[in-house]
């Protein structure tokens, strides 16, 4: 019985410790017309970052005033310029 035992709680906790969580990053993106691609993702935070090319912006949760993160994105999308 302690031959069986043992082998069944090791793999149960492996397979506990192990699971896949979600990290919950959640991202939006959309390209332009000039072929611009801008996303927005929420970090852990609460704060979001919009990504164009290379350069990153952090946007705190105060300055999205309630502006949803796709509005953010298609409106950047829309002015299609740089950060």
């Amino acid at each position: 019985m302690k031959k069986i035992l043992l082998p069944l709680l090791v793999s149960t906790s492996l397979s506990i410790g192990c699971s896949n969580e979600d990290d919950g990053t959640k991202c939006e993106s959309c390209t332009s017309q000039a072929g611009t691609t801008f996303r927005i993702c929420e970090n852990s935070n609460g704060d979001y970052k919009l990504v164009t090319g290379d350069e990153s912006r952090t946007i705190t949760k105060e300055e999205m005033e309630g502006t949803t993160p796709t509005a953010v994105v298609q409106e950047a999308c829309a002015a299609d310029r740089p950060l």
